[in-house]
């Protein structure tokens, strides 16, 4: 998808119509007026399924009334996006065409809708859906924060609009589904903003500081139960620990699903680390879904804080959201005492290499001090590299062989086996936005140790 199709998709959402100084009314004719009947990027599925819970949404907050234009284009729309949900694509796409076909089926007297079988059947397909693609931990099997997000909030929406007594065993199941993967949503942003792993954005993602209260209201539950860390998110390949001052979110999953990794990144073994809640090492996240330089950079394995090995992929990352040859992780062993937090995984994504290497990671939180051992398992000569991607927000300094971070009022010395060379990066927060960061990249044989500690 290029930049300018994103672009025009988010305007065919028409999220902004919820805005207080909005003319909703207007702009929905307006929308009406400049797309006829199945014509351009609006009267696709996807952009379909959005706008539908926009148009509900604030024919409900606005009380608009619908007159028979805007009857009649929902009417086309509905019908529109049953006849082409993307089965095909599957993973949020199918969930989003089947959540606002949901949601349609209930808010208005549709004529298909009228028939109970293609209502049963919109209701099967939802809970099959569901069940396959949310996680035991309650994370979304594309393992990707910005995602998960946005499927919470519209599953509120949901849950929000629909009475509970319109289905009650579908009802029930949307409710477990949000508690629990908000639960994972904010075990997945320590700090009140998400870890960027894989096709994620601040500014694609519902802001948490308005989504909890939202949620924990219509759940009838506290703010404070929906932000508990989870113990673990190990069926979603994720582990997050904090000992000391630091807080660690480290990837031990697959790249993604096998039949959807669309949205997946090369990021195994990958971690993102904060000092007292400021961020210190970051994923580098995604400007993009554009086919081009930054795209192929973002979904790179150099771009996240991991090994390569003689400069290859982990996986075979080609066109937007195509992934070919692909690794899969070793089951991550963890202990833990009251002061120290040891984690230790690998992968075997490297194995069509001569000697089938296998990378082993061990992340130790030990007296402050974060350690991080990387290992390389192979009787074969490898060229080994091991990157380190800092948050813009900090300083970097090379003082001898040492490293010094400057973050705010803290210094945190990096050691290491080997001398460290400071690199440029880029860091993409946002969709459009690429801010350039310091990356330090170690070179190595078999083995490399390194330890961040304050000072």
């Amino acid at each position: 998808m290029s930049r300018e199709k994103l672009w025009l998709y988010h305007l065919h959402y028409q999220q902004y119509l919820l805005q207080e100084d909005c003319d909703a009314a207007y702009w929905v004719r307006k929308w009406i007026q400049d797309n006829p009947p199945y014509q351009g990027n609006g009267w696709e599925p996807y952009p379909i399924s959005l706008r539908l819970f926009s148009w509900i949404k604030v024919a409900i907050q606005k009380k608009i009334v619908l007159d028979e234009d805007v009857l009649s284009t929902f009417s086309r729309m509905v019908s529109r996006l049953y006849s082409r949900i993307e089965f095909h694509l599957d993973g949020n796409h199918l969930l989003e065409n089947l959540l606002a076909l949901y949601l349609a089926s209930y808010f208005f007297e549709h004529t298909d809708f009228r028939n109970r079988r293609i209502r049963e059947r919109i209701e099967s397909l939802l809970k099959k859906a569901l069940d396959e693609q949310f996680l035991e931990d309650g994370g979304h099997y594309e393992r990707t924060p910005m995602y998960q997000a946005i499927l919470m909030e519209r599953i509120a929406d949901l849950l929000n609009i629909v009475d509970r007594n319109y289905c009650p065993e579908l009802q029930d199941k949307l409710v477990i589904i949000l508690r629990r993967g908000m639960r994972w949503l904010n075990t997945m942003a320590p700090f009140g903003r998400i870890a960027l792993f894989n096709d994620s954005a601040y500014n694609g993602t519902p802001d948490l500081n308005g989504l909890n209260p939202y949620v924990a209201r219509i759940l009838n539950e506290s703010v404070d139960s929906l932000v508990q860390p989870l113990d673990s998110m190990i069926p979603s390949g994720y582990i997050r620990v904090g000992c000391g001052d630091w807080t660690i979110i480290q990837d031990v999953g697959p790249v993604g699903p096998d039949h959807q990794p669309g949205h997946s990144h090369c990021d195994m073994l990958s971690f993102c680390a904060w000092l007292n809640g400021q961020e210190i090492i970051v994923d580098s996240g995604n400007c993009t879904y554009r086919k081009g330089e930054m795209r192929q950079y973002c979904r790179s394995t150099r771009a996240h804080n991991t090994v390569t090995l003689n400069d290859m992929e982990q996986a075979e990352i080609w066109a937007s959201h195509r992934v070919g040859r692909r690794g899969y992780p070793v089951v991550p062993q963890i202990e833990c005492s009251s002061q120290r937090i040891s984690m230790k995984s690998g992968h075997m994504a490297y194995h069509f290499l001569p000697g089938k290497p296998t990378v082993v990671r061990n992340i130790i939180l030990d007296n402050n001090r974060l350690m991080v051992e990387d290992r390389v398992e192979s009787n074969h000569e490898i060229v080994c590299a091991s990157y380190l991607h800092f948050s813009p927000n900090v300083s970097i300094q090379k003082i001898g062989k040492d490293i010094i971070v400057i973050a705010d009022s803290r210094r945190i010395r990096i050691s290491s086996s080997v001398e460290g060379i400071l690199e440029k990066g880029y860091y993409c927060p946002d969709f459009g936005k690429i801010i350039e960061n310091t990356v330090v990249r170690f070179v190595f044989k078999n083995k490399l140790e390194y330890v961040l500690t304050p000072i």
